[in-house]
């Protein structure tokens, strides 16, 4: 999924399980939920300073041993579940919750990912579940799961609103994801236009 999904999913999930969260913890969730993308990020910044074409950094550069491998750690469940172990012993909420939400990030990527399926386990084995789903490829339901992704950040809205205290980081809030479902959707219409036969194989 997107990774503005994950961070919904994460607050939606996590603020409505544990409510009154401090302004640290949200951080915490904000920031866990980010970080398993946040190595594709860095080369993507990388790749525009350097002035390198897209569709290399996609299809060349991302699955070169050392991007790979980065990417990956900040992927792997045996070190977030470590750091969410290590959280509870110490009564350190905001750690574990950080690792809670980069958990959810990883289960929801584990299903949704095919030929560029990431090593979960690492460092202990570098063994790949490749998905028969792929959240952006049509030829693996991507489309299907387009749809419950703008289904599910719709749905979240709900759960979100009542955790933001401010009136007006509550309406930023309410714009950003409308705004980011509009996207979503014309997305989803532009695979249609393109793909019309079916979400499927």
């Amino acid at each position: 999924m997107n990774t503005p999904t994950h961070i919904i999913i994460s607050h939606a999930g996590l603020g409505n399980k544990f409510k009154k969260l401090t302004r640290t913890e949200n951080w915490a969730v904000f920031l866990g939920a980010f970080l398993p993308d946040a190595a594709i990020f860095v080369l993507f910044f990388y790749a525009l300073i350097a002035r390198i074409p897209m569709e290399t950094v996609w299809n060349e550069l991302y699955f070169t041993d050392f991007w790979t491998n980065l990417v990956d750690y900040f992927n792997s469940i045996p070190i977030t579940a470590f750091l969410i172990c290590f959280g509870i012993i110490n009564k350190w909420r905001w750690l574990w919750l950080f690792g809670s939400s980069s958990m959810l990030h990883i289960i929801a990527d584990f299903f949704t990912h095919s030929y560029d399926a990431h090593q979960h386990f690492l460092p202990f084995s570098n063994w790949r579940f490749i998905s028969p789903v792929s959240y952006y490829e049509v030829d693996k339901f991507g489309l299907f799961v387009s749809v419950i992704e703008i289904l599910i950040i719709g749905f979240s809205i709900k759960y979100i609103s009542p955790q933001i205290k401010s009136p007006k980081w509550r309406k930023v809030f309410k714009i950003a994801t409308i705004a980011w479902i509009i996207i979503s959707s014309i997305a989803l219409v532009g695979l249609l236009v393109l793909r019309p036969d079916g979400f499927g194989n």
